[in-house]
């Protein structure tokens, strides 16, 4: 097997070879000469071209053949015209003296203004006492006759009689009096004058009375909040 494999080989590497696939050893070497050449023409350039090229050469050789500059030489001194003299110099005019301005003369102060006198302030009026006036005394109270103060008594006794919280009330010490006025007729309005004990504020209880009929009637407000 082993053979075989080594014929194959042998015939394959021919085919190539006639096929041109495989490099031969010569065209190798042509190969190297041709890289070799160009490598050593570029060494070559790259020197000259340090060296100055031959752009030096050129321009040696065109220094030599160029002919040196002609130089153009003075003109004598007997030749040359005489400089006009310098004008001298015109004299400075003399300097116009300053004149100076007059100045101003200042104002006088205007005269200082009299105060006026200054007059000493009254001596304060004493006060008056104030008049106070007394009020005016009110009318006598027409004179009762007992019969008709014996009838406002009744009308009174009627309202307390018949009112349980209103007796409770006249008989502490908040009691301020009462009053009974005739309407016409039997008819009196009896009203009791009480001054509250925690506000310390006084109520009116006003009830209206019949003798006739010995009836009553609350009034006001607290009359009817009594029980």
């Amino acid at each position: 097997m082993v053979e075989d494999l080594k014929r194959q080989a042998s015939e394959l590497y021919r085919e190539q070879s006639e096929n041109g696939k495989i490099p031969t050893s010569d065209s190798l070497s042509m190969k190297k000469i041709v890289y070799i050449s160009i490598a050593a023409v570029a060494a070559l350039l790259l020197v000259v071209q340090l060296s100055g090229g031959f752009k030096s050469n050129t321009d040696a050789v065109t220094a030599a053949n160029t002919p040196p500059p002609l130089e153009k030489e003075a003109p004598p001194p007997e030749l040359l015209e005489p400089e006009p003299p310098a004008p001298a110099p015109e004299p400075a005019p003399p300097a116009a003296s300053v004149v100076e301005a007059p100045r101003p003369m200042p104002e006088p102060p205007p005269p200082a203004k009299e105060k006026p006198a200054v007059k000493p302030a009254p001596a304060p009026r004493e006060a008056k006492p104030a008049l106070v006036r007394e009020p005016p005394a009110p009318p006598p109270a027409p004179e009762i006759s007992d019969e008709e103060q014996a009838r406002r008594e009744l009308a009174r006794d009627l309202v307390v009689r018949k009112n349980a919280g209103l007796a409770q009330l006249v008989i502490r010490p908040g009691n301020q009096g009462w009053r009974a006025v005739p309407e016409g007729g039997d008819s009196y309005q009896v009203a009791f004058s009480i001054r509250d004990e925690s506000g310390g504020q006084t109520a009116e209880y006003i009830w209206r009375v019949n003798l006739a009929t010995a009836s009553i009637t609350p009034l006001s407000y607290h009359a009817r909040r009594l029980p």
